[in-house]
């Protein structure tokens, strides 16, 4: 329950970000947000800090890269 309220949190927030955008549209790209999210920061490939950066970075491109 409450990870689907979290995930409706993020599909209004990119629902605004992309005027157009349908929830429906969002919700699959929101998973696959927090998919990248959840499943690699814990990799012993690299520091705290140049994790941060780099799925900062790539969860911002892949937000930006939904398109209605």
């Amino acid at each position: 329950m409450l990870q689907g309220q979290y995930v409706e949190i993020w599909v209004d927030a990119l629902v605004d970000r992309h005027p157009g955008l349908t929830p429906a549209d969002a919700r699959p790209a929101v998973y696959a947000v927090l998919g990248l999210i959840n499943s690699t920061p814990f990799s012993p490939r690299t520091g705290r800090v140049e994790m941060v950066r780099l799925l900062r970075g790539m969860a911002g491109a892949a937000v930006d890269a939904v398109m209605p």
